[in-house]
């Protein structure tokens, strides 16, 4: 490995040689990277390796790169490619997981949990939720799924119309009483471990402020945040559900901001996170 590209992958979480061994060449395998536009002639800054980028075809890291830049994920960034050659048995993982960060990363060994997802009319403590999202994992396997749409008392926020696209009309049509699709959906949680979510604890939240107020009330446990996981697995320029799940292509025919959808993005994202984990 030559001295450009150890510095392409000091700060990338990526597989590097294991520099006890002597690394006997096999193939090369090519990454993408990303580093902030420079303001001055001579970027100096280092670059970041997208891990999961990783192909032994040169064609498809370009390809990757081409689609990144046109994503627009990567605004006032600059993208290029760099090569590592070695055997996949002298891999390792370069970046070392911090014991705080390990005993957080720990929390997605879980047998059970419940991802959750919810919309609402709004971003305060007093607002309601309308549309109530929930897979029930076992054994990281999704075995079953809830969605409700929830008729609300109050006014919906335009702010929060333009997130999830649902109006007064269609909750009208597909809504139900609030009271009724909490006890509906505390019955599908029962003995289902914690809870998952991105940002979970604005999810934790609304369940619980509304479902307390229809009194079926509703304790929500949190496993994990897949958002906080990212945060220390993934370098990327932020961390929103959609742009994590268009980075590792897990979007197929979902919809953003649609509860459910959401939940299946946030379980798929958990479990290549878990992988990801596990294999370092």
């Amino acid at each position: 490995m030559n001295s450009n590209e150890l510095n392409a992958i000091k700060k990338g979480r990526i597989l590097q040689h294991n520099q006890k061994e002597q690394p006997k060449i096999a193939q090369k395998f090519w990454y993408v990277w990303y580093r902030q536009v420079s303001l001055t002639k001579k970027n100096t800054q280092e670059l970041k390796i997208l891990f999961q980028t990783g192909s032994t075809i040169k064609e498809s890291a370009i390809e990757q790169k081409d689609k990144l830049e046109k994503s627009g994920l990567f605004k006032n960034h600059e993208l290029g490619i760099v090569s590592v050659d070695a055997e996949i048995s002298n891999f390792h993982y370069r970046k070392e997981i911090a014991k705080k960060d390990h005993s957080a990363l720990k929390a997605m060994d879980l047998d059970k949990f419940i991802v959750a997802d919810t919309e609402t009319t709004g971003f305060a403590r007093w607002d309601q939720v309308i549309d109530l999202a929930a897979v029930r994992v076992v054994d990281y396997e999704i075995v079953d799924q809830f969605q409700c749409y929830i008729l609300p008392t109050c006014k919906l926020r335009p702010d929060s119309i333009k997130i999830h696209g649902l109006t007064m009309d269609f909750l009208k049509e597909r809504g139900v009483p609030a009271k009724e699709a909490f006890k509906k959906f505390k019955e599908f949680i029962k003995d289902s471990g914690p809870f998952v979510g991105h940002n979970i604890a604005f999810d934790k939240r609304m369940i619980e402020s509304h479902s307390k107020k229809c009194k079926i009330p509703i304790e929500v446990e949190i496993g994990f945040d897949t958002h906080r996981i990212a945060e220390r697995l993934l370098y990327l320029p932020d961390y929103k559900l959609a742009n994590i799940v268009d980075m590792y292509r897990l979007r197929n025919d979902l919809k953003a901001h649609s509860a459910l959808d959401d939940v299946i993005g946030t379980f798929r994202v958990a479990k290549i996170m878990r992988e990801v984990y596990k294999s370092g």
